[in-house]
C-alpha cells in the first residue's frame, strides 16, 4: 500500500470518529456481578437457575433479569417492557406476568426459570437452544438504574 493510500485511509477513519460522540459512556467492563451461572455456552436442562455473585444492593434496588429479550433503557421501567393490555391493567406487571414473559425481579442472587421459549431467540438453525440472560439493576420504582448490564448466553436443548 503506498503513502498514500495510507494517509487517505488514515483521514477517512479520522473524520468518521470525529461525528462519533463518547461523552457518558461507560467504556469498561461492570464488576459488580460477577460468576454468572449458567457459564457461557454451557448446557443445561429446563427448568434452571440463573445465578451470580456480586455487591449488596443499594436500598430499595432489586436484579432485574430478562431471558431472551435486551432490556429497557437506562432511565426506563420495567412497565415499559409490557404489553399494552398490562400496561392499562392496575397492579401489573406483577410476577406471574413477568414470569410468564420471561422477567424476574428479585433482592437475592438467584432466579428459577421454569420455562423458555422453544428454539430460543436466533432464527438460524445452528443457534437453536441458545439463550440469554441479561440482568440490570431497578430502583423501588422499577427505574433501570445506571447503564451497567450483565449477561450470560447457555443452551437449553428442547428434546
Amino acid at each position: 500500500m503506498t503513502a498514500r493510500r495510507v494517509l487517505l485511509l488514515l483521514v477517512v477513519v479520522l473524520l468518521g470518529l470525529a461525528g462519533c460522540g463518547t461523552q457518558g459512556l461507560v467504556l469498561e467492563q461492570p464488576t459488580q456481578l460477577q460468576q454468572l451461572r449458567p457459564a457461557e455456552f454451557s448446557s443445561t436442562a429446563v427448568p434452571t437457575r440463573i445465578s451470580w455473585t456480586g455487591d449488596a444492593l443499594h436500598a430499595g434496588e432489586r436484579y432485574f433479569v430478562i431471558i431472551d429479550q435486551l432490556p429497557m433503557p437506562p432511565g426506563s421501567t420495567i412497565r415499559s417492557m409490557t404489553d399494552d393490555v398490562c400496561r392499562n391493567t392496575p397492579g401489573c406487571p406483577d410476577p406471574t406476568y413477568l414470569a410468564q414473559h420471561q422477567m424476574y425481579t428479585t433482592r437475592g442472587r438467584t432466579v428459577k426459570v421454569e420455562s423458555l421459549p422453544l428454539g430460543g431467540p436466533f432464527p438460524v438453525k445452528d443457534l437453536a437452544g441458545l439463550h440469554a440472560a441479561t440482568i440490570v439493576i431497578v430502583d423501588r420504582a422499577g427505574r433501570r438504574v445506571g447503564e451497567e448490564f450483565w449477561s450470560t448466553s447457555f443452551y437449553a436443548p428442547t428434546s
